[in-house]
């Protein structure tokens, strides 16, 4: 899973692009990525969101992070 704030100051755009190829195209394994629009580095830091487009971004975000590991990590029951 990629969360990718728009306005990264820290995590240049290309290599943005290299690692979402290199994961998309794995053959096994879930991949989900996702772009924030203006959001920037660090967004789901509480102390970012005073910015209210990084406050939005970590709103949206977090319910999917969640679901996200849900949906990875079932484990079916074993029987015996």
């Amino acid at each position: 899973m990629m969360l990718y704030p728009e306005q990264d100051s820290l995590v240049p755009w290309e290599s943005f692009t290299r690692l979402q190829t290199a994961l998309q195209s794995r053959s096994v394994g879930a991949s989900i990525v996702h772009v924030y629009p203006g959001a920037e580095h660090g967004f789901s830091e509480r102390s970012r969101h005073g910015n209210s487009v990084n406050a939005d971004a970590y709103a949206l975000s977090w319910p999917q992070v969640l679901q996200f590991i849900r949906t990875t990590t079932e484990s079916t029951a074993i029987t015996a």
